[in-house]
């Protein structure tokens, strides 16, 4: 297999290592961390767009073998051991981490941070961690030390972690090696598959969506009350859209229903940001009432949020999405189903990702999404950001005609 180095798919994440390296030195400096006598075992990369993640993919392929793909956390993650090794001080780092661009926005695009082997009782990682840096370290500004536990089905990820960054490169330590699998952890090869569809048996009104990311189905439920969104977590979905007023296809729920699901729902709960009814092109009061609604939701601490504004002329309003977009701040916006409304769905799919939409939803400008599946498919194909589609009833024979088309 090639060196890694000499890839034409990697150029920027081979320029990026020598930053990297840097960076990682004086932290650890800061932090008073020896690495000398540690372990490491996996280094991980950071995007922000689907199509760098696409090409450091195809650039990974041809230098070593994919060991892994899940959804961990609501977005894939793909392990990769290399031919040649990463090498970062005393390391040589023969698995390397690539996830799909998440919810936030990261300060930079590429390597983010290495994965310190601790064995021991998961119990005491932290305690054991924390050991090992000087307190004046820690208690610098800009230094951040926060806990997770991956979540994804065949979780392979070591877990439980503790990091420590300062924003531009990241220490985590955990257990267990990834030649060592954490108990919970199951080893999967090349696990790109939709699963089953969620049947959310409590909520009559709910609607089941599938999103294309890095070819995996990740299963969003559009649900119209937090019991529905409750029963939805239960059945499996990975998230949520909340909504109001199912007979007029999706409102805004109200400030209690939103405090609620921030308090009963774990899974990433998305609402709609929609005044009305009817058409998308709105009255200045109603435009002002939406950015309003975007406040409150992004001050609630959501993570993501479901909304989109139409001109006279079928277009994509790019003054008031400006305005949305700013209003939302870090959260992940994503474009609904005003989308097939447009008169020109080829350059709104280009506008919106260039205004840093996230996602659209879409059924190809028809009845159905498999009556949609060329544009989709075509729309997906030219990158720039994700695409979800409705499959409601029809699912498991939609979701097939979708994994057959890629």
């Amino acid at each position: 297999m090639a060196n890694w180095q000499q890839n034409e798919q990697l150029a920027d994440i081979t320029a990026d290592l020598s930053r990297f390296s840097d960076a990682l030195q004086r932290f650890t400096a800061r932090l008073g961390l020896e690495i000398a006598g540690l372990d490491a075992d996996h280094i991980s990369l950071r995007c922000h767009q689907n199509t760098t993640a696409e090409r450091w993919r195809r650039g990974l392929e041809q230098c070593g073998t994919l060991l892994s793909e899940n959804m961990i956390n609501g977005r894939p993650i793909c392990l990769f051991k290399l031919a040649e090794p990463v090498c970062v001080a005393h390391w040589r780092f023969h698995i390397v981490e690539l996830p799909w661009p998440g919810e936030k926005r990261y300060p930079h695009e590429g390597w983010e941070h290495i994965e310190i082997v601790l064995p021991g009782d998961p119990a005491t990682l932290n305690a054991r961690a924390l050991a090992l840096l000087a307190d004046d370290g820690l208690s610098q500004p800009g230094i951040v030390v926060k806990t997770s536990s991956p979540k994804g089905e065949h979780e392979r990820l070591p877990n439980p972690t503790l990091a420590v960054t300062d924003g531009s490169v990241t220490v985590k330590f955990h257990p267990w090696s990834m030649n060592k699998s954490s108990p919970a952890s199951k080893p999967i090869r090349n696990s790109v598959k939709p699963r089953g569809v969620c049947r959310v048996k409590s909520c009559h009104a709910a609607k089941v969506v599938w999103i294309r990311e890095r070819g995996m189905a990740v299963l969003e439920v559009c649900c119209y009350s937090v019991a529905c969104a409750r029963e939805a977590e239960r059945c499996g979905a990975d998230r949520i859209e909340l909504c109001a007023a199912p007979q007029e296809g999706g409102l805004t729920p109200s400030y209690g229903v939103l405090v609620s699901a921030r308090e009963a729902i774990t899974l990433p709960v998305h609402p709609i940001v929609r005044p009305r009814g009817g058409d998308f092109c709105y009255t200045e009061e109603e435009f002002a009432a939406m950015l309003n609604d975007i406040r409150m939701v992004r001050d609630l601490g959501f993570p993501g949020l479901v909304t989109g504004v139409l001109d006279a002329d079928g277009q994509v309003d790019i003054p008031r999405m400006k305005k949305i977009m700013a209003a939302a701040g870090p959260l992940a916006v994503t474009f609904h189903r005003a989308f097939d409304l447009c008169a020109d769905p080829r350059q709104a799919w280009k506008t919106l990702g260039t205004l840093g939409v996230k996602r659209i939803l879409t059924s190809g400008q028809q009845s159905s999404a498999e009556k949609g599946i060329s544009l989709i498919t075509e729309l997906i194909a030219a990158g720039i950001l994700q695409s979800l589609w409705p499959v409601r009833e029809s699912a498991p024979r939609t979701c097939r005609c979708f994994c057959r088309r890629g």
